[in-house]
């Protein structure tokens, strides 16, 4: 069962790690900024201090691109209830509600699939606007004709506050790699009725800094200039959470890598004890049919009839084990759904896979008493009392 567990985790990572995230997080370094609220009391500070903030560090050589945004992908965001003009689903709807800075999605690579991105003229006082991620385009307006210009309300965040589409991007997961793709609606950082304290910056570099001889020492000179750029305009402000993109990437799911790690850890051991059990199981019950061996022997028993000999020793309790396994894990299927992502319990090919590996195991385990019976001298095995 064990072995069984860490087939179905491995094979749950492994479909994880194929899923395509939606942007491009190579070369990119993520930091949090959080604005104090005696310094920076109102959204045109906020405002303003960013604004700086992105045109010093696009300055920065080997900046390719930087953004700013209200949550990360990967690290989740709580929903929103929204209220799209024109759909007729009388349920309610929600989706991830994230600001950005123009330059977030070209940072992240975040393809555009209709309409415009955010631009220098969405500021405060402008027309409102909002961008929609494609899965929002087909649950808000499943017909996805005249998407564009349509306006959206949020209502959660105090007073409702419409915008109008102007743009349809590629989905990105928000939540997770392993968790479905939500409805997601962006919002300018500059227009957003909202002020946040906490955001992050995301900065795109050229490559070189973290493709050379030294990579950490690159990164960090790097991640020094950003730092240097910030501090230019506000000496006392904080950073934290300093990580490359891949760094979350990874850590979103590093439970799932522990879990796995931990449980394969248990199910080799478990296999190691099952083949020293089935190897002294099997050379006890070869020991004790000796004299029948020599006998066979005497009269003409052939090499592979003593092998089927010691593999039917070795077959019966592996056969239990497996049909014990297979009954326990399929028994288990509600816990193992909860750890499972893209793979069924009852995976057949998993299942099947497992069954090899046992068999392999005991094939092994067996090997050293099938040598030791057909070295058996049938004229000293006749002889043993």
């Amino acid at each position: 069962m064990l072995l069984a567990a860490a087939g179905l985790l491995g094979r749950s990572l492994w479909t994880i790690l194929q899923v395509e995230p939606g942007f491009n997080s190579a070369d990119v370094l993520t930091l949090r900024l959080s604005l104090p609220a005696s310094k920076y009391s109102n959204a045109a500070a906020h405002s303003a201090f960013y604004q700086t903030v992105i045109e010093r560090v696009g300055a920065v050589p080997g900046i390719a691109a930087v953004g700013v945004t209200g949550a990360l992908p990967l690290t989740g965001t709580p929903a929103t209830t929204i209220e799209p003009e024109g759909n007729s689903n009388t349920d309610q709807l929600s989706a991830d509600v994230i600001t950005a800075t123009p330059g977030f999605f070209t940072a992240l690579k975040i393809p555009l699939r209709q309409g415009r991105l955010f631009a220098a003229i969405d500021l405060k006082g402008a027309r409102p606007v909002a961008l929609i991620n494609e899965a929002a385009a087909r649950r808000f307006w499943p017909d996805r004709e005249n998407v564009l210009g349509r306006t959206i309300t949020m209502k959660d965040w105090g007073a409702p506050y419409q915008a109008e589409v102007v743009g349809i991007v590629g989905n990105i997961h928000q939540a997770g790699a392993d968790s479905d793709v939500a409805p997601a609606v962006y919002y300018p950082f500059a227009q957003f009725p909202e002020t946040t304290l906490t955001q992050y910056m995301v900065v795109r570099t050229t490559g070189s800094q973290v493709r050379s001889d030294d990579p950490a020492l690159q990164l960090g000179q790097t991640t020094s200039a950003v730092k240097n750029q910030v501090w230019t305009v506000d000496p006392s402000q904080p950073i934290g959470s300093i990580r490359m993109m891949d760094d979350i990437m990874a850590a979103s799911v590093a439970d799932r890598r522990f879990n796995l790690l931990l449980l394969t850890a248990f199910a080799l051991a478990a296999v190691l004890l099952s083949g020293i059990g089935i190897y002294g199981i099997v050379a006890f019950a070869i020991a004790e049919r000796t004299q029948e061996i020599g006998i066979r022997m005497a009269l003409g028993a052939q090499a592979s009839d003593l092998v089927l000999l010691v593999l039917s020793q070795g077959a019966r309790p592996v056969a239990a084990g497996i049909a014990a396994g297979i009954a326990g894990t399929i028994g288990a299927s509600r816990l193992l759904q909860a750890l499972l992502f893209g793979v069924q319990p009852t995976d057949g090919r998993t299942l099947i896979g497992v069954v090899i590996a046992i068999g392999i195991v005991a094939a092994v385990a067996c090997a050293g008493p099938i040598r030791c019976a057909m070295r058996t001298d049938p004229n000293i095995a006749l002889r043993i009392d």
